[in-house]
């Protein structure tokens, strides 16, 4: 099981968690480049303010250890959609991996809301099979920009 962070990190939430945990330094998106690459070390957890259970990546970048949290869902996702595919459930040790911090959109739901897109990449990127691809789940995708964006329950994408 994970460790939890010093309640002193609740008590001061504008304290760094870095500063007063066995953690690697954290790289901070409005602080460091947009783009993060770095030799896959391993993941831990570590806990919100709130409690929260949050995975942590540690690449080696320059050299230097440093922890990606990954708070949201959507970059999140994209380690576990890599790792699904693979044999050993995990990424391999000091693979290179590279997370893109993309512009700032406005949400099209909600428009007094704002995100940022992450791509990552993966140096030992494993194809599905043909089988993986025809027998796994149907997951939402983005039609070709042809056929007029994503597809619904009333759409489903085929151009016929």
């Amino acid at each position: 099981m994970g460790r939890r962070l010093p309640a002193v990190v609740r008590v001061l939430p504008r304290l760094r968690a870095d500063a007063v945990s066995d953690y690697p330094r954290s790289w901070y998106w409005g602080d460091d480049p947009d783009e993060c690459i770095g030799k896959y070390v391993g993941i831990s957890e570590g806990y919100r303010k709130t409690g929260e259970v949050v995975p942590i990546i540690t690449l080696e970048v320059d050299g230097e250890p440093r922890a990606i949290w990954l708070f949201g869902i959507a970059l999140r996702d994209q380690f576990l959609r890599e790792i699904e595919l693979r044999p050993s459930r995990d990424l391999d040790p000091g693979e290179t991996v590279t997370i893109r911090r993309g512009e700032e959109r406005q949400s099209a739901a909600h428009p007094d809301r704002h995100y940022r897109v992450f791509e990552v990449s993966f140096e030992h990127k494993r194809k599905p099979t043909a089988m993986e691809l025809l027998a796994g789940p149907l997951r939402p995708t983005q039609a070709p920009p042809s056929m007029g964006g994503p597809a619904t329950d009333d759409d489903d994408g085929v151009p016929y």
